[in-house]
Formats: structure tokens, sequence, C-alpha cells
């Protein structure tokens, strides 16, 4: 460790000599030496020296305030020797150093005594420091680091410690009962100062639990080095580190290891067993290892008997036998909930005393709960795995899993053996019945051969061959149907026979691949006269290598189904049409008619008038007759008109096809632009669907209708507004065109479409004429309907079946 010297003297041979005396001591010195204030204040700033010497002249020339720095600042010397005699020394010069020195020149060989002192004070600081700087440094660490003093209190926690315990240090550090807090359990605490006590303050990897704020465990591994670091302040201190995690794994890895082994002992001694006591027995004496159960019980449950039948039995103070009874499911602990396929806990069994056949036994034996275990195949639970204690018991987590797993390799070979028994006894059976089989085989062949000449449809048998199907065997009716040619094929390659029909190879290929039975149509070509022609294909694949196929001509029943059906269209559309015929007849029985009398009667009333009036009328009064005929006649004459425009929709063709709304639409706009624009009406236009099928004459009468019923009923005090907007819902296109006009009255609306008005008096053309749009809309297969508020405007909604692309 070396000493910053700085000599400040203007008088050399004085400088000499300090030298002299530096180099003599043999120490680590670093000497500067300077003769300017301007010199020795840089050196100060810079060079940073332990010792300063120099005479009271020299120091009268720099400023003296530069002794009295901070004391964080490492220009402040620990030492200032002045050469001069003390008695020179300025009183008023403020010095306040840690150490002053006086000493005239004479006796400057006293300097390597005070050096030393100055050495060893500067180690003594840099040691507090570094264990300044080491406490903050573990402070941060990703440790745990703690310290104790004289008392074996703690007076250092770190942030890890904060981290891990919870246990902040203010909560930790100066508290007596720290230790408590940490270890509350008092003969384990006691442990701990034991074993510290031996082991001292110098040990690694001491592995002990501390208790967290929130009550969990955590096991931390401590290594105490303070025997060989020490650190002031601190009599022992420590590291430690988590381990929790690490603990529970290897104790969870420990623990499948465990189960592991348990596994697959189990399954090594399964293999020696044959019969369910067997089973039963290796299984019990396992779980007895593993649960300390005073009984057991297995049951094999056969719900199509309604009952469980009781395969094993084991007490505590009776060994495992077989017993030959049965319990009916009813009467079984808790069978709904088994079934489910969970493990169910019973902490008292005196509830099913009366009810369940066991529990009386066992409540005799002084077992009092248990612990029922599905045993399942899959998602179907067979049976059952039960525990008795004498008090509650509940399973770790963990066992529970290998209780299941247990279940589940004892359930499959229970399963296994039970269906081994079923096989033995059906074997021997079968072995019986083999000898009277043989002899009725016999008889089947025969019958099996007349039963195949006599299926009254051609039926063929092929066999596969390579990548083909060879004809081997036909029935009377293919001879039929072949005239007597079919015997020409035998022995001949499908693709050979079938060489205009490639589908009939391709169908006895896929029926022989995938060993399934087919049924399906194909449609031929007659070459003589060209017709179409269909036939009813029918294949069944028989093991090993053979297809049989069915095939008879069904052209007469397509064809006869086919005319049934354009005859059902045709007479759907001719109800159609007498439900518009009838509808036509009521109007003109019970409307048109009295309406045409009813004018007729005006008029009649109207000519009478004039000829009783004949002699006293003037120009004027007839002028006023002539009008109001003129009136009554151009009325009656509209209302005819409408209504022969009404009964003519009955004999208007209608032609169904894919109509672009688009272009309908612009063709509608065109139409009405002159009108559109005189009346300043705005159209807006929404399409969510493009196509729609319908006629495209109808459906554009039918809105342009709609859209000269807008415009002449428009409002006039705002700017009028058409939307016409498409939607699909429920599988039908809804067409909307919304107006802002004036709106029809609810009372105008209710007789909206009746097809003769009450009276003429207040007839209007374009109000009635929607009668026509009504119809229309029926003849298209759609519906319409009309909602209007009276002031604000009226909209319109058709509805028409959805347009299929396919059609």
């Amino acid at each position: 460790m070396s000493i910053g010297i700085l000599i400040f003297e203007k008088d050399h041979q004085k400088v000499r000599q300090i030298r002299d005396v530096l180099k003599a001591d043999k120490q680590n010195h670093k000497v500067k030496a300077t003769d300017s204030a301007e010199g020795f204040q840089k050196l100060m700033e810079t060079f940073s020296p332990d010792v300063v010497i120099c005479s009271i002249l020299s120091l009268k020339l720099i400023d003296p305030s530069i002794f009295n720095s901070p004391e964080e600042s490492t220009a402040k010397p620990h030492l200032i020797i002045y050469c001069n005699d003390a008695n020179d020394l300025n009183e008023d010069l403020p010095l306040d150093l840690e150490i002053v020195e006086f000493l005239p020149l004479k006796l400057i060989n006293r300097l390597p005594g005070l050096l030393n002192k100055i050495q060893k004070l500067k180690r003594e600081q840099q040691l507090i420091e570094q264990q300044e700087r080491f406490k903050i440094m573990v402070q941060n660490m990703p440790v745990l680091v703690d310290a104790f003093d004289e008392n074996n209190t703690l007076v250092f926690w770190n942030h890890e410690c904060e981290r891990v315990t919870g246990y902040k240090a203010e909560e930790i550090v100066g508290n007596p009962k720290g230790m408590e807090i940490l270890y509350p359990d008092p003969e384990y605490r006691d442990k701990i100062f034991d074993l510290w006590a031996k082991k001292g303050d110098n040990f690694r990897n001491w592995e002990i639990t501390i208790q967290a704020k929130d009550g969990s465990k955590k096991i931390i591994s401590w290594s105490n080095l303070s025997d060989m670091y020490s650190v002031s302040g601190w009599k022992s201190w420590a590291i430690g580190i988590d381990v929790t995690a690490r603990y529970n794994a290897e104790k969870e890895l420990e623990l499948q290891n465990f189960h592991l082994k348990t596994l697959l002992d189990i399954d090594q001694d399964l293999h020696s067993a044959h019969s369910p006591e067997q089973i039963c027995n290796i299984v019990l004496n396992y779980v007895k290892k593993i649960i300390p159960f005073e009984a057991g019980l297995v049951l094999l449950y056969e719900p199509e008997k309604e009952f469980a039948k009781v395969l094993t039995a084991k007490f505590e103070k009776q060994i495992l036998y077989r017993a030959d009874n049965v319990i009916p499911l009813q009467n079984l602990l808790r069978y709904d909930e088994i079934t489910k396929g969970k493990i169910v806990y019973v902490d008292d069994l005196k509830p099913y005393k009366s009810g369940v056949r066991i529990a009386s036994l066992l409540l005799k034996q002084g077992l009092n709960a248990g612990i029922i275990v599905p045993l399942k195949r899959g998602k179907k639970v067979i049976g059952s795995l039960s525990l008795y204690f004498k008090e509650p018991y509940k399973v770790a987590e963990s066992d529970e899993e290998l209780l299941l797993q247990i279940a589940g390799r004892m359930s499959f070979v229970l399963q296994q053996t039970n269906l081994m028994d079923q096989l033995r006894e059906k074997v021997i059976a079968l072995e019986q019945q083999t000898l009277g089989q043989m002899a009725e085989l016999k008889k089947r062949e025969h019958r099996l051969r007349a039963q195949y000449d006599s299926i009254p449809i051609p039926t063929y048998t092929w066999q596969k061959s390579r990548n083909d199907f060879i004809l081997v065997d036909y029935n009377d009716m293919a001879m039929a149907a072949t005239y007597g040619k079919i015997g020409e094929y035998l022995g001949q390659k499908a693709s050979e026979i079938y060489k205009e029909l490639p589908q009939m190879p391709e169908l006895l290929l896929e029926c022989y691949e995938n060993e399934i039975s087919m049924e399906t149509q194909i449609e031929t070509i007659n070459q003589s006269d060209n017709q179409k022609n269909y036939l009813s294909v029918k294949l069944a694949y028989v093991a090993p290598d053979s297809v049989l196929m069915h095939v008879e001509d069904i052209t007469e029943q397509i064809e006869a189904t086919q005319n049934i059906k354009k005859l059902k269209q045709l007479i759907n559309y001719q109800t159609k049409m007498i439900d518009f015929l009838r509808e036509d007849i009521d109007i003109i029985k019970d409307q048109l008619f009295p309406m045409f009398q009813k004018h007729s009667e005006s008029l009649y009333n109207l000519k009478e008038s004039l000829s009783e009036n004949e002699e006293n009328i003037d120009s004027d009064k007839c002028r006023v007759f002539i009008r109001q005929y003129e009136e009554l006649h151009n009325r009656f004459r509209s209302m005819i008109d409408l209504y022969m425009g009404y009964f003519q929709l009955d004999n208007r063709a209608i032609t169904f096809q894919k109509v672009d709304l688009n272009s309908l639409l612009e063709k509608l706009f065109s139409r009405f632009e002159k009108r559109l624009k005189e009346t300043q009406t705005k159209t807006h236009v929404y399409l969510e669907n493009q196509f729609i099928k319908s006629d495209p004459d109808v459906l554009f009468d039918i809105l342009a209708k709609l859209l000269a019923f807008s415009v002449e009923h428009r409002e006039a005090s705002r700017k009028p507004i058409v939307r016409i907007v498409n939607s699909l819902k429920d599988d039908r296109i809804i067409i909307s065109l919304k107006d802002n006009g004036r709106g029809v009255a609810k009372s105008l609306l209710r007789s909206l479409f009746d097809y003769i008005p009450a009276s003429s008096e207040n007839f209007d053309s374009s109000l009635k004429s929607l009668t026509l749009v009504k119809k229309m809309v029926r003849m298209l297969g759609g519906h319409f309907q009309v909602d209007s508020v009276e002031g604000e405007g009226t909209n319109f909604t058709l509805s028409f079946p959805r347009f299929d692309s396919g059609e």
C-alpha cells in the first residue's frame, strides 16, 4: 500500500533531505515536489496526497482553505508536516486536520514513524470502506444473506431474504424474536441452535426449513464463512440459496419412481394371475403398502342383470376369499357417483346401514369410513375397488392418481380374464356343435344354390384376379335377361365385358377394396335408338375375394318417376291458377258487379235529373251537370282500367330466371329519370345479394309501381328520398323500398288491399294500384307488406325465395 507525499518547498536542499529520509525508509512512497503555489494546488487536485510536507514560509504562498475541503474529498491529506520551528507558525492559519505535526527540519527523521501511523490509518479506513461496499453489494445479491451480532440477534437481512420469506428487514433486523418468527416450532428451533453450536461458523450447504410469512415452508441451503472472512459488526453471517423447488422436484421424482416401480411390479405379478381371486389378491396387497386400509372389497358390475358380483373381500381378521353372492345395483354404496368415473369418499357408513348390504358387516367390525375407486375400461365403469377404515381417511392427490392407474390395470386384467372364460365356454360349445353343423352345411349348400338361382333379379358373381375381375357364376334370371348369352362370358374379365360401361369395373373394385355393400344407378345410351337407359346396380363384398352383383333395368321406373314429378308441378301450377281465378270470381261477384250497379244508378239519376229539368236548365247549370258527368265517368273509367289490368294478370306468362338486380334498377331509374329530376327525388341503393330468381318483367313492373307511388306521395316540405335495400334472412331475399313521403293514414291502410273501394268519392288510383303489386308478388311466389306512418313515410317489403346458383 503506497502513500502519496507532496513536498512544497522553494529550498531545494530541504527537498533533497526529505527525499533521502524517505528512501532510507524503504517503504512504497509516491513522492512529488513543487515550488510554486499554482503547481501545489494542481497536484493537490490530481495527485491527492496522503502527506503534505512544507515550510511555513512556503505555506503562506498558497490559499490555506484547500486543506479544509470536505471529508469525502480525496484532496484532503492525512498529515501536514511543517519543517520550520513551530513558534514561527501563524496562529491565525485555519487548519482542521486529523494529524498535524510541527517538526523542525533537524527532526525530519521522525517522518518514517509518522508515515507508518498514516499507513495503518489508511488501511483501517480502506477496510471499513470495503466492508461497507460488501454490505451494499450483498444487499442486492440474488442469494439470501443474513448476519447476527454477539447476542445472536439478526442485524442484516438482504432483499432476497425479504423476497423468499415475505418478511421485510424492519420486521426481522433487531427483533429479539426474529428466530421464533422464522422457526415457530420450538423443538425444531432448539434442534437448529444445537446443530449450529456443533457446526460453528464454518459450514457448507446446511439445509434448514424456514416458515415464510404466508405460512409456506421454504427450504434454504445455508453456507457460513464468517470464521474465515469476518465483517465489522457481524459476529456470524451466512449465504443461503432457496432450494424448495429443487427439493419438491426431487420428492416428486422419488414419488413418481415409486409409483412407476409399483405399477411395474403389479404388471409383472399380474402376468401369473389366472383367476379373479389371484388378481384381487395381488392388487390389494400392493395397495396395502400405500394406503393402510382395514378392509378391501372388489365388485364387478353387470348392469344388464341389475346386480354387482362380489369378486373378493378382505378384512383385517380374515384372509382373502371368494364371495359367491351378488348385490343388487340399487343397494350399492354411492353407485350413481361411482359410475361417473371419479373416486368417492365416504366419511360415515352409519347412514347406509339399512340400504347397503356390505355396510352392516363393515360397521360390525368397527369400520366407519371408506374410499371407493372406480374400475374403468375406456370411459365405461365396469366395477369398483373399495377400501375401508376405522376413521375417515384422505388420500394424497398423487396417491389418488396411482390408485386410478392401479384400478385401470386391474380392470383390464379382470376384463381379459372374463373374456377368456367366456371364450373357453364358447369354444367348448362350438366344439359340441361342430359335428352337427358339418352335416347341416351340406344341406345348406344345396339350399343356397337354389336360393341364388331363384333370385328374381339378374345376379352375377365376380372373383378378383390381379387387377381385374373374372365372371365365375350367374343365376337363372341373368340367363333369361341375356337370352342365354351370359354363358359365353363365363370366365371373361369385367374390363372386356363392360367396354362400353367402364363404371362397372370401377364399382367392383371400390366394393372389393372397401369390403362394403353398395347401391347406385348408372345412365347408359342405347346404341340402336340413342335413348337413355337406367340400370340399378347393387354390389356386396363376399370374403375373401368375390363380389356379388345385382343388375336391373329401371328405365321405365325412372321415366315414370320423372313424369309423376312433372305432373305434380303441373298440378301445383294449375292449383295456383285456380286459386287466382277463385279470387277473381269472388271480386267480380262480391265487388265489381255491385260497383257497376251503383255507378249505373248514379248515371241514371243524373239522366233523370236532366230530363226533369230540361226546360228550366240554363247554360250554367248545364255545364255543371256536364262536369259532374265527366268526373263520374273518368273515375268510373279509371276503376275499370285498374281492375281490367288486375284480371289480365291471370293470362300473363311467368318465366323464372336469374335476374341481376343492379341491371334491373339501372333500367328502372332510366325509365323514371325525367320524373326524378322534376321532383328532385334522391335514390340510394344498398344490395347485399346481387342476384334473385324471378321473372324480370314482372319484378320490373312491381318496382316501377312502388317507385311511382313514392314519387307521387312525396312530402312538399322536404326533399324526397327513396332507399332500396336488399338482404338475406332465413333463406329468403328481402327487398325493401322506403321513402320519406307523406305516408298513408291508418284508416286507409286497413282497407288498402280491398279490390274495390267502398265508394268512388275518395278513389286514389296510385294507392289502389298496390293491389296489382300484391297479386304480382304472389305470382312470383313472394309476400308483400306495407308499413306507413302518416307524415313520415312508407316502407314496402318484398320477400322472395333465395336464388340458388346451381339452379
